[in-house]
């Protein structure tokens, strides 16, 4: 019998980047504005993407974008696609930012009250436009506190994929978003305790993690000073040198990530080590978690306003490398059956 590798790949499926993202200042989605001005000029290339997957017969989770900010805006109009990737055994579930307008821009709303109403009405809007009750979350910027896991669970939300072991950010983008703690959280699957979202209690909502490399450490999401400098005041003028690096980037085969994320900006190489210790822990296990996520907006090539062929070569080589080997691959198809400290 093959070893089994339980490989999820999510896709956080929403708008096109903001436009207060280096590279992104003339397509993002405008958050400066009350009435946000959403784009969403990478959905002419979904069904290049969704062609990748078929190629490899993978079914994914994608989390559709629906909040207090979007509302059903995403859903109304990316709803016949959600619709035929469900027809086609594809995992639809809910992506929620916790957005709030200060008066002057759209901010991550840190309140605990506040995220529980932004839970409950989100996950409304998502049933009504959808006609279906959303049974997976991932929240945007894999942000967490007690209160959006106990939120999550009330609203009768299975399986929960937010959680980054490791990675801690104060804030981003000048503190506007991007605000994330999961230091000291468990790596493998867990039913997270009600008080403490990172470990494990008896909560009923299942946590799975996105898989990160042993031995490797983030260098973008800590709360080191240097970092939190960057982030706070330097993060445009330093994006725009890392998209400008993008040939040596991929030459020297950086990355600051540890975890399995697919982004334009950085090399795969972590990724394809990440995959090759997934790999062995199946053998030797009899079965492991390959746990990743991505934004399909990244196959829209702001710079060139046309598809990222570049991104979809990189993603081609990832799944590649997934499944040339000699364990069982099982996707989004059998993610009921993964189970508590897996």
């Amino acid at each position: 019998m093959k070893p089994k590798l339980y490989f999820l790949l999510c896709a956080d499926t929403e708008d096109n980047h903001p436009n207060y993202i280096a590279g992104w200042e003339k397509v993002g989605s405008n958050y400066d504005e009350k009435q946000p001005i959403f784009r969403y000029d990478w959905t002419k290339y979904w069904d290049k993407l969704t062609a990748v997957f078929d190629r490899f017969d993978l079914k994914l989770p994608w989390f559709a974008r629906t909040d207090m900010c979007i509302l059903d805006d995403f859903l109304k109009k990316a709803k016949k696609q959600l619709k035929s990737l469900m027809e086609n055994d594809h995992l639809i579930g809910i992506h929620i930012h916790t957005l709030y307008w200060d008066g002057k821009i759209w901010r991550q709303d840190v309140n605990e009250m506040n995220q529980k109403k932004i839970i409950k009405n989100s996950v409304r809007i998502f049933k009504d436009t959808m006609g279906f009750h959303p049974a997976v979350s991932r929240m945007g910027w894999n942000a967490m506190t007690n209160s959006i896991m106990i939120a999550l669970e009330k609203e009768n939300i299975r399986i929960d994929m937010s959680c980054v072991p490791g990675y801690h950010s104060a804030g981003m983008y000048g503190e506007r978003d991007n605000i994330i703690d999961w230091q000291d959280s468990a790596s493998n699957t867990y039913h997270p305790s009600g008080t403490d979202y990172k470990n494990k209690g008896n909560m009923k909502i299942l946590e799975i993690p996105i898989s990160v490399a042993r031995g490797k450490k983030n260098m973008i999401f800590n709360a080191g000073m240097l970092n939190k400098i960057i982030n706070r005041y330097l993060h445009r003028p330093v994006s725009k040198i890392i998209r400008k690096s993008g040939k040596m980037i991929d030459y020297i085969g950086y990355s600051p990530h540890s975890a399995f994320t697919i982004s334009p900006f950085w090399s795969n190489r972590n990724i394809i080590k990440l995959i090759h210790q997934k790999k062995d822990e199946a053998k030797k296990n009899g079965k492991a978690l390959l746990i990743g996520y991505f934004h399909p907006c990244d196959i829209f090539d702001a710079k060139k306003q046309g598809l990222n062929q570049r991104y979809i070569s990189g993603m081609t080589d990832i799944l590649s490398e997934i499944y040339s080997s000699d364990v069982e691959i099982l996707d989004s198809r059998k993610i009921y059956e993964i189970k508590e400290g897996e």
